[in-house]
Formats: structure tokens, C-alpha cells, sequence
């Protein structure tokens, strides 16, 4: 499987910042309904991939600087364990 980071990587503080990323499997088919964990400034998320593979949440950008985010997919009987990570920088 593949973890791709799709969401914002660029915000201004105090905004909305979607995180974002794409589950595939490793022949580009989508993976539905499978749990992505996000960690950002200190915080775990999770969220569900939806009929596009994608899992989402939306947090309040903190203050300004360069934050690391990473997103994560545990696996099941079916696709291997995989992870990513982005920069993400407030304004």
C-alpha cells in the first residue's frame, strides 16, 4: 500500500489547515474505509478513507513556523503498513 500527503502545506496561523492523504494499494487501487493516523504538533488524529481512499481532518493552524506532519496506516490482512510525512509551514 501507498500513503500519499495531499493536503495543506502552506496556511496562515489561526486558519483551518486540512491534513490530508491518499491510501492506495501498490497497484493503484483505491483503499476504502481503512484508518490514516495523523500526528501533528503533538497531536494524534485519525480519520477513515472515504470512496476515494482518502482520510481528512481539520485542525486550527498553531503559530508560526515550520511543523512536520505525518500520516500513517497501520495495515490489515490485506495491505502492508505505510506512512509518510510532509513540512508544513505557517505564516
Amino acid at each position: 500500500s501507498v500513503l500519499a500527503y495531499t493536503g495543506n502545506l502552506q496556511v496562515r496561523h489561526g486558519n483551518s489547515l486540512v491534513l490530508k492523504a491518499k491510501l492506495t494499494a501498490a497497484g493503484g487501487g483505491k483503499i476504502v474505509g481503512d484508518t490514516v493516523t495523523f500526528v501533528f504538533n503533538g497531536a494524534t488524529l485519525t480519520a477513515t478513507t472515504n470512496a476515494l481512499g482518502v482520510a481528512s481532518v481539520t485542525v486550527t493552524a498553531p503559530a508560526r513556523g515550520t511543523y512536520t506532519v505525518t500520516a500513517s496506516f497501520a495495515g490489515d490482512a490485506t495491505y502492508a503498513p505505510t506512512s509518510t510525512s510532509a513540512s508544513i509551514n505557517v505564516t
